[in-house]
C-alpha cells in the first residue's frame, strides 16, 4: 500500500481461473477512487506486488505474461494519482527460451532524480542456464478500468471493517510500523547479471536496475 495524504493506493491480484493484475485509490473514509486492471490471463502469472507514489506518479510493480507466458516477467506501470490514467509502463524480457525462463516480479522502487531504480525478486528453478539477464522495453499491456462489480464494491466495505479495529473507521498509516532499518549491506553480495547462468540454492535472488526516466 501506498499512502500520499489525503488518499491511499493500494496494489492488488485477482486470482482463480485467470489472474488479473489491479490497483487503485482511496479516499480517507475508505471509499473507493478509482481501480485500474493491466491485463489479465491464464495461470498465475500477473501478479501486483508493489505500489509507490513517486514524483507526481503512482508506479505498481509486479509480474505480467504480455511477453512471455510461461513464467512471466517483470513490469512497471506508472498512472496519474488522480484518475489512474496511464502514464507509462515498462516490461522486463529475459528470454523464453528453453534455456532462458525465468520468472521476475518487481517488488519496489525508488525514485533518484532522473533514474528510477526497480528492485527486482528472481527465481529460475533449474529452467535456465544459459543466462540469467534480459532487457527493459515499452510496456505491451493497456490500463483499463475496473469493472463496478461486487468485488469493487465489496472493497471499501472490508476497509471500513478494518480500519474500526484499528481505530473507529479511521484510515491509518501503518508504514512507520512497518518499516526498520538495516545496516548489514557488507553481507549483501552483487554481481553483473551477464555473469550469472542458473540459479544456486536458494534460488531466489534480488535483481536491481537503474532506468533513465
Amino acid at each position: 500500500m501506498g499512502n500520499r495524504r489525503p488518499h491511499s493506493y493500494v496494489s492488488f491480484d485477482m486470482r482463480g481461473a485467470h489472474t488479473t493484475f489491479g490497483f487503485g485509490s482511496f479516499d480517507p473514509k475508505g471509499t473507493l477512487r478509482w481501480a485500474k486492471t493491466y491485463g489479465a490471463s491464464e495461470g498465475d502469472k500477473r501478479n501486483a506486488n508493489a505500489i509507490a507514489v513517486m514524483g507526481g506518479i503512482v508506479y505498481v510493480g509486479g509480474r505480467t505474461a504480455e511477453l512471455e507466458d510461461k513464467m512471466g516477467d517483470g513490469v512497471v506501470v506508472g498512472v496519474s494519482p488522480q484518475d489512474g490514467s496511464p502514464v507509462s509502463s515498462l516490461q522486463y524480457f529475459g528470454g523464453k527460451g528453453p534455456n532462458e525462463l525465468a520468472e521476475h516480479r518487481v517488488k519496489g522502487f525508488a525514485l533518484d532524480g532522473a533514474h528510477l531504480i526497480v528492485g527486482m525478486q528472481v527465481y529460475t528453478a533449474n529452467s535456465n542456464p544459459a543466462h540469467y539477464w534480459g532487457q527493459w522495453f515499452e510496456g505491451t499491456g493497456a490500463v483499463a478500468n475496473f469493472s463496478d462489480g461486487p468485488v469493487v464494491k465489496a472493497i471499501p466495505g472490508v476497509l471500513s471493517e478494518i480500519g474500526a479495529d484499528a481505530g473507529g473507521g479511521a484510515v491509518v498509516d501503518v508504514a512507520a510500523p512497518l518499516s526498520a532499518d538495516w545496516s548489514d549491506a557488507a553481507a549483501l553480495k552483487f554481481q553483473d547479471p551477464h555473469d550469472k547462468a542458473d540459479g544456486v540454492p536458494p534460488d531466489a535472488d534480488v535483481m536491481v536496475s537503474v532506468i533513465e526516466l
